[in-house]
């Protein structure tokens, strides 16, 4: 496991020991190299998704509710 895949995986156990219900985890890291497609934590899957800006994690945001909707 990479060291950023370490890393965010301690990070979303940290996040969900907290708010067990989450669906969405905004996890800060420099690049999207190495980062896997998906991370589970807690017995939840999560798809890993690069934003390069915090309108494009917006953007993401949207379109999860939209999908949840649905």
């Amino acid at each position: 496991m990479a060291a950023a895949t370490a890393q965010m995986q301690a990070q979303l156990d940290a996040i969900l020991r907290d708010e067990p219900q989450a669906r969405a985890v905004a996890i800060r890291q420099e690049s999207a190299q190495g980062l896997p497609a998906k991370i589970s934590a807690r017995g939840k899957q999560f798809a890993v998704q690069w934003c390069e800006s915090r309108l494009t994690l917006r953007e993401a945001l949207v379109q999860l509710e939209q999908s949840n909707e649905d």
